[in-house]
C-alpha cells in the first residue's frame, strides 16, 4: 500500500455499497438462524451474541484491508503506515478504558459515562491524523452496518424475540422503561461503541498487512541467513523480522486454541512451539548481525540477561542506527542499499 497525498475524489458511497450489502445479508441471516433456533455455535442468542460464528463483528477485519487497498490503489494512501498503525492502537487503548469508566461498576463518580462515550469517541478521530481518507471510509462502513442493527434491536425489544438483539445483558442494571434499554442496551452501543469499534480495528487489520507486506523481504533474508552470524544488519531487517515473529506466534497460538493443542502451562501450543524452535537460531544470528551493524560485538546479547537493566540496554542498542562508515563486521547495510537504488 504506497503512501499519498493525492487530492483526487473519494467515492464512499459506492466503495462501502457491496461490503454494506454484504453486512446486511449477514445480520438478516443471523436473525433468521437465531428465530430458527439453528445451531448456537453459527447462531447464538445469548447475550452479545455468544461468539457466534456468523456475524457482523468480524467484518472489519476483512473490509479494512479492503478499503485500505482501494484508497491506496486510488491515490488516497496513509500519509504514514507506521503512524497509522502507532495512532489506531492508541485509540483502541482509548476506546477500552473509555468503555471501563463509562459502564464498569467499579467506577461510580458524576459524569462517568459521559467521559466514557467521549473517550471512545476520541480514539478512532486519532485515525484522522495518519489516513484521513480511511478514517471517512470506516466510519460510513460503521454506520450502513450498524443502522439496520439499531433498527432491528427496536423491534426485537418491543417484540421480545428472544434473540440476542434483545436479551438484556447477564447482571443488567439500567434503565427498566422500554426507552431507557433501547438507548442503554441498542441505540448507544450501536452508534457509538460499534463504529468506534469498525473503525480501530479495521485500521490495526489494514495497516498490520501493509506493514506486513512491506516487510516480507526482511522477513525473508533473515531466513535465508539462517545460521549467518557475521555481516551486519540494519533496523528495518531486525525489527520486521521480529514483527512478523510475533505476528505468527499469536496466528499460530489462536490455531493451537481452536484446535486444543494449546498447552496452559507450557504457555504455547503444539504449532506455536515447534515455530518457536525453528526461529531460534535465526532470531539469534539476525540479533549478532544487528549488534554489529552498531559496531558491537554480539556477545552483548548475554547482556539481557541481567535482571531490568540488561533487557532495557539491549532494546536500545538494537533500535539504534546503523553506523554509516564500514566497521571491522563489514560495511554498511545503508550504504550498500543506496549503491544500488
Amino acid at each position: 500500500m504506497s503512501e499519498s497525498t493525492s487530492d483526487s475524489s473519494l467515492n464512499i458511497r459506492g466503495l462501502i455499497l457491496v461490503p454494506a450489502v454484504i453486512t446486511l445479508g449477514i445480520t438478516l441471516l443471523r436473525l433468521a438462524g437465531e428465530l430458527e433456533h439453528w445451531s448456537p455455535r453459527f447462531f447464538s442468542a445469548a447475550a452479545g451474541g455468544g461468539g457466534a460464528i456468523i456475524g457482523i463483528s468480524w467484518l472489519p477485519f476483512l473490509f479494512g484491508p479492503y478499503f485500505a487497498v482501494k484508497l491506496a490503489r486510488s491515490g488516497q494512501g496513509a500519509s504514514g503506515v507506521w503512524k497509522t498503525f502507532g495512532l489506531s492502537l492508541l485509540g483502541f487503548a482509548l476506546m477500552i478504558v473509555g468503555g471501563f469508566i463509562g459502564f464498569s461498576p467499579q467506577f461510580k463518580f458524576p459524569g462517568r459515562e459521559i467521559l466514557g462515550i467521549l473517550l471512545m469517541v476520541v480514539g478512532p478521530t486519532l485515525v484522522t491524523l495518519g489516513w484521513p481518507a480511511l478514517f471517512k471510509v470506516l466510519v460510513a462502513y460503521g454506520y450502513a452496518a450498524r443502522i439496520p442493527v439499531a433498527i432491528l434491536m427496536f423491534f426485537a425489544l418491543r417484540g421480545h424475540w428472544g434473540t440476542h438483539y434483545d436479551v438484556l445483558p447477564p447482571n443488567y442494571a439500567g434503565p427498566t422503561a422500554f426507552f431507557g434499554q433501547y438507548m442503554f442496551i441498542a441505540f448507544l452501543p450501536q452508534m457509538v461503541i460499534w463504529i468506534a469499534f469498525t473503525v480501530l480495528v479495521g485500521t490495526i487489520v489494514a495497516t498490520s498487512v501493509a506493514i506486513i507486506v512491506g516487510g516480507m523481504n526482511w522477513y525473508l533474508q533473515a531466513w535465508k541467513k539462517y545460521a549467518v552470524f557475521s555481516g551486519r544488519a540494519r533496523r528495518e531487517e531486525y525489527w520486521y523480522f521480529v514483527l512478523l515473529n510475533i505476528l505468527i506466534a499469536i496466528m499460530l497460538d489462536l490455531i493451537d486454541a481452536l484446535t486444543g493443542s494449546f498447552s496452559r502451562r507450557a504457555g504455547m501450543g503444539l504449532l506455536s512451539g515447534i515455530y518457536a524452535l525453528a526461529v531460534l537460531i535465526p532470531g539469534i544470528s539476525i540479533a549478532v548481525r544487528r549488534l554489529h551493524d552498531i559496531s558491537r560485538s554480539g556477545w552483548w546479547l548475554l547482556f539481557g540477561l541481567i535482571p531490568l537493566i540488561g533487557p532495557i540496554v539491549l532494546i536500545v542498542f538494537l533500535v539504534s542506527d546503523s553506523k554509516p562508515e564500514q566497521n571491522q563486521y563489514g560495511p554498511s547495510p545503508k550504504g550498500i542499499a543506496r549503491s544500488l537504488s
